[in-house]
């Protein structure tokens, strides 16, 4: 194996910086040593990111020690999430690599997962948000993983409550994550909740059979210049050399004046008094270019106050750009931000009196988690926490000549004796405006990272009125857990994860919106065309639950509704009422209409609405807007699944900006015209895509280039619901974002190419018993796993699923020459699966995997198991089913299923009983999961069913 250089070396060469700060160096050295410190409390600026790099790092040096999975958790939307862009950078260079310490470092994380020299040697996650059936955030449970979050998508997926995640997959996503995982708690003083339930977390894991050798790499890690509640041991630090350091001493000494402006608001419209402040800030703003600062940020509590502010600025175009940057924008919108304009105000830029001058308007999401460096900043008043990350965006290098002198805004209505607590930040921002004053000479205060700790008290630790107090939390108690891994059928009762996540509280339950061309239609419709161009969280806003519907019911928003942009939101509801309207629920095969004023949606919900009926302005959530919104289908698909697609409307081409003269042209289907004759017109207009992306195209010109190869060689034309959709899979396979992992539903069989059963048996079994040993099973979990994947889809062999597979066609049945366990049908054709299956006469809600337990129960097969428990559990539970309850299914058929599978004749009967609730199944499910721990079993179903989604692909091989 090729020899590893030196972190060093290795950092240096991979363009990160000149050299590594000592700290760095020392912490890769601990980190060897003794593993991963309990917290690590370093100030903003330093390069606390460059965590992710020695995570990366030391998993190539020690990979039996070291977690697969880094990620990096912030409670913030991020906007421009720079553990995001450094783990791309560092992918990029990589896979880019071919010799010097870049190489060695990939090839040693190659080996890990005999990963090909042409795929990247790590995957790149974002969890942004859950989509059922979206591509996998980790493909494999082997493959390196550096990956950002926030707290509620990781922690619900930890939790087996994943939002936006199907009750089917919720155990893979647990399972991955409550194992060979590392978690990079990211300001942890933004999550102190959430920390308390991580460290229940790591207790209860331990909980398992000391004789179940399952490999035990988990650690957390918390983050923040100021810990409120250190590990047991000592936390990491920056010492002498650090802050002697010629790099790192004018970041630690540089001065951030501040300057305190009092607005003075009367009366109760909220909306008007939200406006004065736009235009204070603003004004500021605007002063601060006049005296020198040419990048500067305005920042404010609420999206609707940030609208505001953007929608001022726009007289002043000719002097100054500006850009708006919240939480609730759709990523793909964002990410364009961030490539258009915010590229001007990254860490290290060059700055100068001819820099053009820029305004970005923006949220909370930018205190955490973004490289954003400002000549100055206007912000509203919070917390003395919130406002130190928000100064920690201000000449983040110190390398300003002469400080601009910064303003902060506080709102006289809200700091009054007899104002109430504020929604996000309690009474914390009334006692820090008071902290302010007091502290500050001639009404300015230094926000430097040396001063500040100065003026709040020798240890640095602010005050516990000048910080949002922290909410209660509940005990995690097992019995928590207990509820939470019964993933399969949810309990009514379910306990909220949320007071889990936030505390104690009152929270605004999020979901994710989705805008689509058509999403009018009839339903039926709709959904078909859903599964042809699936929606992805690329695409998608995250909105409160209660927004969501006074916005779909026409109501009018209440004065104390504007929304902020933190995890976990304070909000109360109101019963939703006016006129009905129907959207659609996006749940894979399960998607569904639902009526909004039924209360139909729920917390999490993927939610497909019409892009004529407007809700986006300046491309953030606007409930107000009436205008059309951009389909962003075809684009979030290439991006997200690395599928390029087309939907062959005017209207969902927009995205692409073709000229006229192609939008003219766009071939329809023709009266007994094939689908070959329609392919052929299709590829001949598919010739006039221009070579290169026009300007406004939100993509990359790698994905233009990318999408134009693949559809002008090789198009697949489908007619789905009379709309045309071309697609050409893999386009950028092993470069494209992982987002998440899924369960796969009854589309997984149908996969456009045949193949047999006892191929796919095989496959899968070769691959699950390879990341067996790749993530150091003993020997015996190894097997299980290998015999498990074996026999997982045996079932399939009931004579009804076999003529399903074909198109309910009992002649082409006859004629097969070997039972199939994937069907030449296409995956997204939803109505042909439903015909095929009534014609099969296969029952509704039949499983397959029930059958296969019932031909491998009392059979000599299992006889090689060293669990045999586990192994029929594993084939049971591979759709995410009999967690611990299998589906009710009516099957009347008395059927005899019999099958030559390798050396063993396997037979049974359709009438097993199997889902029954006396089946035996889900007491065999609290027995493994004593044994091996609620994270565990869920891990080794990951494994298996991983292996058969990667076996699923087309064109795999293992």
């Amino acid at each position: 194996m090729t020899a590893l250089a030196s972190f060093e070396e290795v950092f240096v060469a991979a363009g990160m910086a000149a050299s590594a700060f000592p700290w760095q160096r020392r912490l890769v050295d601990q980190v060897l040593a003794e593993g991963w410190p309990d917290a690590l409390a370093l100030p903003t600026g330093v390069g606390k990111t460059s965590a992710l790099d020695i995570a990366l790092y030391c998993l190539a040096a020690a990979p039996d020690r070291m977690p697969r999975r880094v990620v990096l958790v912030v409670d913030r939307r991020v906007v421009v999430d720079q553990g995001a862009a450094r783990a791309r950078a560092l992918q990029r260079a990589l896979a880019a690599a071919t010799t010097g310490p870049l190489a060695g470092l990939a090839d040693r994380l190659r080996a890990l997962w005999d990963g090909p020299r042409d795929e990247p040697p790590f995957a790149v996650a974002v969890m942004r948000g859950g989509m059922p059936r979206d591509h996998d955030w980790a493909r494999r449970p082997d493959q390196p993983v550096l990956g950002v979050s926030t707290v509620d998508q990781l922690g619900s997926r930890l939790l087996f409550r994943g939002y936006g995640v199907s009750p089917r997959a919720a155990a893979i996503h647990a399972g991955l994550l409550g194992n060979d995982t590392l978690i990079l708690l990211d300001e942890v003083h933004l999550a102190q909740a959430f920390a308390e339930t991580l460290h229940h977390v790591g207790r209860y894991r331990q909980r398992r059979d000391a004789a179940v050798r399952i490999p035990d790499r988990w650690h957390v890690v918390q983050m923040s210049a100021t810990l409120r509640q250190p590990g047991a041991r000592p936390p990491f630090t920056l010492d002498a050399e650090d802050r002697a350091h010629p790099v790192l001493r004018p970041r630690l000494t540089a001065r951030k004046p501040a300057a305190l402006g009092l607005v003075k608001l009367t009366g109760d419209d909220e909306a008007r008094k939200r406006a004065a402040l736009a235009e204070r800030a603003v004004s500021a703003a605007l002063a601060l270019q006049a005296a020198g600062a040419r990048v500067v940020a305005i920042v404010v509590n609420r999206v609707d106050t940030a609208r505001l502010a953007h929608r001022a600025l726009a007289g002043h175009r000719a002097t100054t750009d500006a850009v708006l940057v919240t939480g609730r924008m759709r990523p793909i919108e964002r990410d364009h931000a961030v490539r258009d304009k915010l590229a001007r105000v990254t860490g290290g830029r060059a700055r100068g009196a001819d820099e053009p001058a820029l305004i970005v308007v923006a949220t909370q999401c930018i205190e955490a988690g973004a490289d954003f460096d400002f000549d100055a900043i206007v912000t509203e008043c919070a917390s003395l926490d919130a406002l130190r990350q928000r100064f920690g965006r201000v000449d983040r290098r110190g390398a300003c000549a002469t400080a601009a002198t910064s303003v902060i805004l506080g709102r006289s209505d809200q700091l009054a004796a007899s104002a109430g607590p504020d929604p996000v930040y309690g009474a914390a921002l009334a006692a820090t405006w008071r902290w302010l004053e007091a502290h500050a000479t001639d009404g300015v205060i230094d926000f430097g990272l040396s001063a500040l700790p100065a003026a709040i008290g020798p240890d640095g630790e602010p005050r516990a009125d000048l910080l949002p107090a922290s909410p209660a939390v509940p005990v995690l108690l097992p019995a928590h857990l207990d509820a939470w891994a019964q993933t399969s059928q949810p309990l009514d009762a379910d306990p909220e994860i949320a007071m889990w996540l936030h505390g104690d509280v009152e929270l605004a339950r999020d979901v994710q919106v989705v805008w689509r061309v058509g999403a009018g239609l009839d339903p039926d419709d709709v959904i078909d065309q859903l599964h042809a161009c699936r929606p992805s969280a690329l695409e998608a806003v995250t909105v409160p639950l209660a927004a969501l519907r006074r916005w779909l019911t026409a109501q009018a928003a209440a004065p104390d509704d504007a929304l902020a942009d933190v995890e976990g939101e304070r909000a109360s509801e109101v019963a939703p009422h006016g006129p009905a309207r129907w959207v659609v629920r996006w749940d894979g095969d399960d998607s569904a209409a639902i009526d909004v004023n039924a209360r139909d949606v729920r917390p999490g919900d993927v939610i497909v609405v019409d892009a004529a009926g407007g809700g986006l302005r300046d491309d953030s959530f606007d409930p107000a807007s009436r205008a059309p919104v951009l389909d962003l289908g075809d684009l979030a698909q290439l991006r997200g699944r690395g599928v390029a697609s087309l939907r062959l409307s005017r209207a969902a081409l927009a995205v692409w900006r073709f000229p006229a003269a192609m939008l003219d042209a766009i071939p329809a289907p023709q009266p007994d015209e094939s689908l070959t004759e329609l392919r052929d017109r299709i590829k001949l207009w598919l010739a006039g895509w221009p070579a290169t992306a026009p300007d406004g195209f939100l993509g990359t010109a790698e994905e233009w280039r990318a999408a134009r190869t693949a559809l002008q060689r090789a198009p697949r034309v489908q007619l789905v619901a009379g709309l045309v959709v071309i697609t050409a899979p893999g386009t950028l396979r092993g470069t494209y974002e992982l987002d998440d992992a899924v369960s796969e539903d009854d589309a997984s069989s149908f996969r456009q190419r045949e193949i047999t059963l006892a191929a796919h048996s095989h496959d899968v079994r070769t691959r699950a018993e390879r990341f067996a040993r790749a993530l150091g099973c003993a020997a015996e979990l190894s097997a299980d796993l290998g015999l498990a994947a074996w026999l997982h889809d045996v079932g399939k062999a009931d004579p009804r699923f076999q003529r399903w597979l074909v198109g309910g066609d009992e002649i082409d049945e006859a004629m097969a020459d070997a039972p199939l366990a994937k069907s030449r049908l296409a995956t997204g054709d939803a109505r042909a699966r439903r015909l095929a299956r009534a014609r099969a006469g296969y029952p509704a809600g039949g499983r397959h995997e029930l059958m296969s337990v019932a031909l491998v129960q009392d059979h000599a097969a299992l006889r090689e198991a060293h669990d045999p428990e586990l192994v029929l559990h594993l084939i049971a539970s591979h759709h995410g089913w009999c967690r611990p309850f299998p589906p009710p299914v009516v099957d009347p058929a008395a059927i005899a299923v019999r099958l030559q599978h390798g050396p063993h004749v396997l037979a049974a009967s359709t009438q097993h009983g199997l889902t029954r609730l006396d089946s035996g199944l889900a007491d065999r499910f609290w027995r493994l999961g004593a044994r091996y721990g609620w994270w565990g079993l869920a891990w080794l179903e990951a494994v298996l069913r991983l292996a058969d989604h990667r076996a699923s692909e087309i064109g795999g091989s293992p």
